[in-house]
């Protein structure tokens, strides 16, 4: 009999379950940077290799999640804990410190909206031709070099204390009361937003322009390992897998929960969403193009620079419906980023509660306070230049993490044949082969050639447009402060029996 602690830390059913998994894989990332990533990478030929991706990767990584955090009935520090006699805990430990570094600066983006929901109803850039230099120097006050801060933006830090306010909110009312009542709400307003926008943009003039360049095919590009690198590691990130999110997610489902079938819904769904988002995107991009008697490929940009340079200035090109359709689309964006941002500070904090065994409320309560400090930095004059940088790093131990998380669950401590039991019981969908194969074998060789061609781009110096001296010093610094972070995080002991609620002889 579950008692009434436990049933509160479990999703009311399946598709509550699957609306906080969409609503984690569904955020900005659909919005500015699969769209520029499928144009980049051979347009209508790139979603060969990113379904193929899809099926070979991602969705055997997401699986694989799903049954760690409900099979080991924790979040990924207490999973590799039960599942290791506490030798890898420390494993666990790597996706939660990566998730409070994501949460940090991916705030600063959502308050970035907040206050462009506001310039976007008055203009406040002017015409087309001011847009890149309102946000870049009017509103962010940048200072060109991520090692001078400059002066604190108020009206960011403004909107920082009021989204850590509002998630505090939220999340401190547990899974039923707080995050599943968020994303009941919040996604389908998202998706919703997405089909207005989606609708809207194809009925602008140049649109098919845009649709064009974003959809033809340049087959000849499949022959190049790039396109593929690009395809697995938007799969990767897309889906949320190796943040700790899907662990987290997978230990709040009943032990009776469909998980197979509930990956391909939620994978298929988060593919969908890219789709319409990247067909909206392009639509008003071809617009912005047409307009400017330029070609589409001029004014495509990736991140910040398109949402909150490119975007504003296809506003203004508007007329009077401009501010209208501007408002709408950072309240959109607002809406798809607090989605991610809840569950990447979930991945964080819960974990903390079961360690220390501390009251949900209290440790949201310290999280969201140290994090609005935290987010300050991204709120200076460096802050843009920050967070590229420490996004780019962050990509390294997303990676390793999820290699170790194969290893151990698949080489060391041979769980493979638990973990298909345990997902394929009441599955409409079963595990076989396949995902031993896929997961075990396919996965890692994918993660070793992305690792090799960053690390080859770095040595090279071909890595972003960052000063050398500066990645290095971020690189290093951010090693050493994973380092000393899983290794404190592990040695401290846990506060309650870290064996109840599990079979600790199929566990250990």
């Amino acid at each position: 009999m579950k008692n009434e602690e436990t049933q509160s830390m479990e999703w009311s059913n399946k598709w509550t379950f699957v609306l906080a998994a969409i609503g984690s894989a569904v955020g900005l990332g659909n919005i500015w940077r699969y769209p520029t990533i499928v144009f980049n990478n051979g347009g209508g030929a790139f979603f060969i290799p990113y379904f193929i991706a899809f099926f070979v990767a991602g969705l055997p990584m997401l699986i694989l999640e799903f049954v760690l955090g409900a099979r080991m009935r924790g979040t990924a520090p207490l999973a590799y804990a039960r599942i290791t006699n506490k030798r890898w805990e420390f494993l666990g430990w790597i996706p939660t410190v990566v998730a409070a570094m994501i949460v940090f600066f991916y705030v600063v983006i959502l308050a970035w909206a907040v206050n462009f929901i506001y310039f976007a109803f008055n203009t406040s850039w002017g015409d087309a031709s001011n847009a890149q230099n309102f946000f870049m120097n009017e509103f962010l006050g940048s200072t060109g070099n991520p090692l001078d801060l400059g002066a604190m933006n108020w009206w960011v830090a403004l909107a920082l204390l009021a989204l850590w306010g509002g998630t505090y909110f939220v999340m401190a009312k547990g899974i039923k009361g707080g995050l599943e009542k968020a994303n009941n709400i919040l996604l389908p307003l998202f998706f919703l937003s997405l089909l207005i926008l989606l609708v809207w943009g194809v009925t602008l003039d140049g649109a098919a322009n845009g649709l064009n360049a974003l959809f033809t095919p340049d087959f000849a590009r499949l022959t190049d390992t790039s396109i593929w690198i690009a395809a697995f590691g938007q799969i990767f990130f897309s889906l949320s897998v190796c943040m700790g999110i899907m662990v987290a997610y997978g230990s709040y489902l009943p032990k009776d929960g469909e998980i197979v079938n509930t990956a391909l819904i939620i994978g298929f769904a988060d593919i969908l969403m890219s789709m319409i988002a990247a067909t909206a995107v392009f639509s008003i991009l071809g617009y912005m193009a047409t307009a400017q008697g330029v070609e589409v490929a001029e004014v495509v940009t990736a991140g910040a620079g398109l949402v909150f340079m490119v975007f504003p200035a296809a506003f203004s090109l508007m007329g009077a419906v401009g501010p209208w359709f501007g408002t709408f689309f950072f309240v959109a964006l607002l809406v798809a980023g607090w989605t991610s941002f809840i569950s990447l500070l979930e991945a964080f904090s819960q974990p903390f509660v079961e360690k220390f065994n501390m009251e949900r409320k209290k440790m949201f309560a310290y999280t969201c306070a140290f994090g609005f400090l935290a987010s300050l930095l991204y709120a200076t004059g460096a802050g843009i230049h920050l967070l590229g940088i420490v996004n780019y790093v962050i990509d390294y131990f997303l990676m390793i993490g999820g290699f170790l998380q194969v290893l151990v669950c698949f080489w060391l401590y041979k769980k493979a044949p638990d973990f298909k039991e345990f997902a394929n019981r009441n599955a409409a969908v079963k595990l076989g082969a396949w995902w031993d194969v896929l997961a075990k074998y396919v996965f890692p060789i994918i993660v070793l050639v992305i690792v090799s061609q960053w690390v080859d781009a770095f040595v090279n110096g071909t890595a972003q447009n960052f000063p050398t001296e500066v990645l290095i010093f971020v690189h290093g610094g951010t090693a050493v402060l994973m380092i000393v972070a899983v290794i404190l995080f592990s040695a401290i002991k846990w506060k309650k029996d870290i064996y109840e609620d599990v079979d600790t002889e199929e566990a250990v």
